[in-house]
């Protein structure tokens, strides 16, 4: 069936529920005008465009909330009946029973169909007001009305849709339509006026309306909706809302037979782009209308592995997922995509088992995808990041390089991309691609999100100031741009505002990262107590996080009668470096960690190795050489500390960092240590 679009506030029942409408729908749609002009509220508003859907399907209008004309409240209920049949049948029997009312002589008995309301009244001179509005409104009973948007580049924002039922197989359905549906229009940035925000981003930043869109990713249009399925039929409702005013530039319902997932996902991007005023090119339209399978049932099964894997959070799903692709590709074994869904679930498989036999399941599947469509760079992306997992970063560069010629616009190629080059100790190179992603898309935050990270994993803690700023600027309710600049703050020894910054973060959104910068800048002015709460907090949401467990490690440490519990978090944290280790050996930060706890459990020879591996890898790395001088001064090596605290600085390790560790205080009176805190202040300063 086709479209049926409009605004959604005003959409007679049976047109939100796909029927075709006739000249009722519209006298719905003019009784809820009415009703707004004489009240000044909407019958059936609710705070979000879904419950407003709800609301006009299930509930009675709100109550009038002042007197009005007797009579008037027959004329407008029936005209907001939800049966057609109920409503009036034609406008001039609307006309008739307002001059009824007008002229005093209405009788309630005269009116058939009408439904019982409270009596109410409206003074004479603005029921004169009322029918000329009657006249005015005309227009809007065509069936589609439209605003388009302002010219030039728009962030949009694709929201989780919203399935009517609870099940998880309706819900991973409506999360995979909209990750397919982002991925899809991510395709014309750059071509056209439009840029995307990230599923990924959506998801890490858990928005959920429009007005987080705006403050938390920048965006400044939504796209939002609500999926359900009824027999055969899937109905879509969905809206594209301007994130600065809240308004509703567009809203439609689309039907389909379930049977064909494709026309749900087709027609919605269809009358997205049209709104848009986005005429596509037509090598574009066939992209947009490609799915990589013509086979249906493939394509709900790929969708609703998508979805889960968007949850991947929960072990269940994980499996659901590989379930879910695995079904898809029985209705269609050359389904490539379905293939590189089921390689990324298997890497989430092993992120969360750290099962080797995953790492062989997913080189399978993503290989498969590649083989089946060298065209697409999903499969690539797959690959390089399984070998970005497994340390083979010259193969990860292969097929990243490979995937950024054949997706552009595919922030995550250049992303994963940096990571493999970082792995091949080409800093410069991984620094380039992280500037390009963001010169493709220079009002997105999330690529100097990215670029700050770089800058703060390399020591220049100025740059990667600048650049959470930007974050900020760009999506001033972003909890991970401020926990990111707090955690900047921290390196540079401003501990209060380090502490202000994520305060705020906290107030956005109690997030681990915060809470764990939060419990260094407590631990660097030595209110360890504190610190240790700030991290404990931390450590309940993400009890995978070696690094916490370590921090709580030495928080404790430094609390009297702790002890036990320093050892206990030292030990837990160790315990998860190795599991790291086990698949991925180059990972020089996470040796580096391993090396610093096995010193701390006076664990010697177990972290000279992790120790010296991780420098091998990675000798330029200051917070890497910086593990290494912490893991010599434990055992007293002290020469061999300052050489290694001194590299650290010379590649742009603040002095803070130094100063601030109770680590270093027995080197106070140390000459060569006070030596390369001079110079290093003095290096600062220039």
């Amino acid at each position: 069936s086709p479209a049926i679009a409009g605004t959604l506030a005003y959409m007679a029942p049976e047109v939100l529920m796909g029927e075709t409408p006739d000249r009722r729908a519209d006298i719905f749609s003019l009784g809820v005008v009415f009703y707004e002009a004489l009240t000044g509220l909407h019958p059936f508003r609710d705070s979000h465009a879904m419950g407003t859907v709800a609301h006009i399907l299930h509930e009675s209008p709100h109550a009038f909330p002042g007197p009005f004309p007797a009579g008037l409240d027959h004329v407008i209920t029936r005209m907001l009946a939800k049966d057609p049949a109920q409503r009036y049948q034609t406008c001039e029997d609307v006309l008739a029973d307002l001059r009824a009312v007008h002229a005093g002589r209405f009788s309630p008995a005269a009116a058939l169909h009408r439904l019982r309301r409270a009596t109410i009244r409206l003074p004479r001179a603005a029921f004169a007001s009322f029918l000329v509005v009657l006249a005015a409104t005309a227009f809007l009973l065509s069936p589609r009305t439209r605003q388009v948007a302002s010219s030039g580049p728009r962030l949009l924002v694709v929201l989780p849709f919203k399935p009517a039922a609870p099940d998880a197989n309706s819900r991973a359905f409506a999360s995979g339509l909209t990750d397919t549906m982002n991925a899809k229009l991510g395709e014309l940035a750059n071509r056209y006026p439009l840029e995307m925000v990230g599923a990924s981003e959506v998801r890490a930043q858990q928005v959920t309306d429009a007005r987080q869109a705006r403050s938390v990713l920048g965006a400044s249009l939504a796209l939002e909706g609500s999926m359900q399925q009824s027999g055969n039929t899937i109905r879509v409702v969905y809206s594209l809302v301007d994130t600065r005013s809240l308004r509703q530039m567009h809203s439609g319902v689309i039907t389909a037979d379930s049977s064909n997932p494709f026309a749900v996902q087709d027609r919605v991007i269809e009358e997205v782009l049209s709104d848009l005023d986005i005429d596509l090119a037509n090598a574009d339209r066939g992209r947009m209308i490609s799915h990589g399978t013509t086979q249906p049932q493939a394509y709900s099964s790929y969708l609703r592995g998508q979805g889960y894997l968007q949850e991947y959070d929960r072990p269940e799903n994980l499996d659901k997922a590989v379930a879910s692709f695995q079904e898809g590709l029985a209705a269609d074994p050359r389904f490539a995509l379905a293939y590189a869904g089921l390689g990324r679930a298997y890497l989430k498989k092993y992120d969360a088992t750290h099962s080797p036999e995953f790492v062989t399941r997913a080189a399978d599947a993503c290989s498969r995808a590649v083989a089946l469509d060298r065209g697409k760079a999903d499969g690539q992306i797959c690959l390089g990041v399984l070998f970005n997992t497994t340390g083979k970063y010259a193969e990860a560069a292969r097929h990243l390089e490979l995937a950024v010629k054949l997706a552009p616009n595919r922030d995550e190629s250049y992303r994963e991309l940096a990571l493999a080059y970082e792995g091949l100790r080409d800093p410069d190179r991984a620094e380039s691609l992280l500037k390009k992603a963001i010169s493709l898309r220079p009002d997105y935050w999330a690529g100097y999100q990215w670029l700050g990270a770089f800058y703060a994993q390399h020591g220049y803690y100025h740059r990667a100031v600048e650049q959470f700023k930007r974050v900020v600027e760009l999506a001033p309710d972003s909890f991970s741009g401020y926990s990111n600049l707090g955690a900047m703050y921290d390196m540079q020894g401003n501990y209060n505002q380090a502490i202000a910054v994520l305060e705020k973060s906290i107030s956005i959104r109690p997030a681990p990262a915060a809470l764990n910068n939060l419990g260094a800048a407590y631990f660097y002015q030595g209110r360890y107590q504190d610190s240790a709460g700030a991290y404990e907090r931390a450590a309940q949401m993400t009890p995978g996080d070696f690094k916490v467990f370590g921090n709580l490690g030495e928080a404790y440490g430094h609390i009297p009668g702790e002890e036990v519990r320093s050892r206990e978090n030292y030990a837990r944290a160790l315990e998860m470096t190795e599991q790291r280790l086990s698949t991925n050996s180059h990972d020089a930060e996470t040796l580096s960690y391993s090396a610093l706890y096995a010193a701390r459990l006076g664990q010697k020879v177990k972290a000279e190795r992790s120790r010296a591996a991780a420098l091998n890898l990675s000798a330029r790395d200051p917070g890497i050489r910086l593990n290494s001088a912490l893991v010599l001064a434990h055992f007293h090596q002290d020469a061999r500390a300052l050489d290694d605290l001194e590299r650290a600085v010379k590649d742009g390790l603040s002095v803070t960092e130094i100063t601030n560790d109770p680590a270093w205080r027995r080197f106070s009176a140390n000459p060569r240590f006070v030596s390369i805190i001079n110079s290093a202040e003095r290096a600062e300063k220039k």
